[in-house]
């Protein structure tokens, strides 16, 4: 650790970090939609390349994160560099192309799925800076990236009629680039790899660095399921759930005001993490977590009135709002240092891969039967997955007290 760094400077850099790479996924991913048709994509072109970036990025992210396990040293910052120079490069390309032809989806498929990469990236340098002694809150900073989110999305959709869409994209990539700048400062600080990490036979390539983890801990990896699960119903929901509140009689503004409600009622609760965290060990968050998913995902299936379902949005608040910050305590709570970045990336990566299935498996229910039963499936989905995670954490010897190592 660098004596010289306060941890409230690098707090709120990091803080800073998770601010901007929030704000430019809001205009770069978010406004994704909007981009393809401007260029001229058709709606089964642009369903297609979302849901395949969501499978492309979880397989970017199990690569390079065991890459970053195995080499150890300066590969976090040097896949910080290449992603995000990639980045610039796929959207520099795609906005000389401006055709809808198979380069450009295959530039932006790849495009959106560095995006997630990114993040799984950035949470690692959380886990290291943690492990070098830096003291970062990290509860406040993902509180502060959900709030980027929200201010973004509201000044997009002020200025969107005077701005072309690929104004957005490049405003969201400016973000980026500056996340990568304050991302390798922050590098600077970390030390090189343990003598433990020198000395530990390595396997020789990612896979083999995979299958360890899966070896060593099954339990971990039938977890991530569960959570992928859970967390997929949960994005699946949020996909289409202009079609709930249309059901439910609502109109665009309903859907709006919702939508923005969701988003702000989560930064309270994350925010406050850090006081969760001293009472509560980090599996018991993610669980709770998981069963105020599932009570959303009940309280969505039927109620069909719009003030309700306001009001039963409350949930969202210790659904998402401690889940994003548990699921990074808990890697660091249950793995060894050497494997954060693998299983960082299976509990946030699986499920794009689920969702993937789930949305592509919902839209097609949609069309042949009505939300509620819709609806019905998912609850059971996140039922299940629910289970799967209890079941999972009864079984793991895990630390009874909070900040304690299993």
């Amino acid at each position: 650790m660098n004596k010289t760094v306060t941890d409230k400077s690098v707090s709120a850099a990091y803080c800073m970090v998770q601010f901007l790479y929030w704000a430019g996924g809001c205009v770069a991913v978010g406004f994704a939609t909007a981009f393809l048709s401007e260029i001229g994509f058709s709606n089964t072109g642009i369903g297609l390349i979302t849901s395949v970036s969501s499978v492309a990025g979880f397989t970017l992210m199990m690569a390079v994160s065991a890459l970053i396990d195995l080499r150890g040293g300066n590969s976090l910052r040097n896949f910080l560099f290449g992603t995000v120079a990639l980045q610039t490069l796929l959207l520099l390309m795609i906005f000389l192309l401006r055709r809808p032809n198979l380069i450009t989806a295959v530039g932006y498929l790849l495009y959106m799925s560095s995006a997630h990469l990114l993040y799984s990236l950035v949470t690692k340098l959380y886990i290291d800076l943690n492990k070098d002694g830096f003291q970062i809150n990290f509860g406040i900073a993902r509180g502060l990236g959900s709030l980027a989110y929200a201010l973004a999305s509201f000044l997009a959709g002020w200025v969107k009629a005077a701005k072309p869409s690929s104004f957005f994209q490049f405003v969201g990539q400016g973000c980026f680039l500056c996340v990568l700048v304050i991302s390798l400062l922050l590098c600077r600080l970390l030390t090189e790899k343990t003598d433990h990490q020198k000395n530990e036979k390595q396997p020789r390539n990612t896979i083999t660095a995979a299958l360890q983890l899966v070896r060593a801990d099954r339990l971990f990896l039938f977890l991530a399921a569960g959570v992928a699960l859970v967390s997929a119903c949960n994005k699946t929901l949020t996909a289409f759930l202009v079609n709930v509140v249309d059901y439910a009689g609502g109109d665009i503004k309903a859907f709006g005001v919702l939508h923005g409600y969701l988003a702000l009622i989560e930064v309270p609760v994350i925010l406050f993490y850090s006081r969760f965290r001293r009472r509560f060990s980090a599996h018991a968050l993610l669980l709770t977590s998981m069963v105020f998913f599932t009570l959303k995902m009940v309280a969505f299936t039927v109620i069909h009135s719009i003030p309700v379902l306001l009001l039963a949005s409350t949930l969202q608040a210790f659904s998402v709002g401690l889940y994003h910050p548990s699921t990074v305590d808990f890697v660091i709570e249950r793995l060894p240092h050497e494997r954060t970045a693998t299983g960082q990336s299976l509990l946030t990566g699986m499920p794009l891969l689920f969702s993937f299935i789930s949305t592509i498996s919902f839209g097609f229910l949609l069309d042949r039967h009505p939300v509620p039963a819709c609806m019905l499936l998912l609850l059971l989905l996140s039922a299940a997955g629910t289970l799967i995670c209890a079941r999972c954490m009864k079984k793991m010897q895990l630390p009874d007290r909070p900040g304690d190592r299993g």
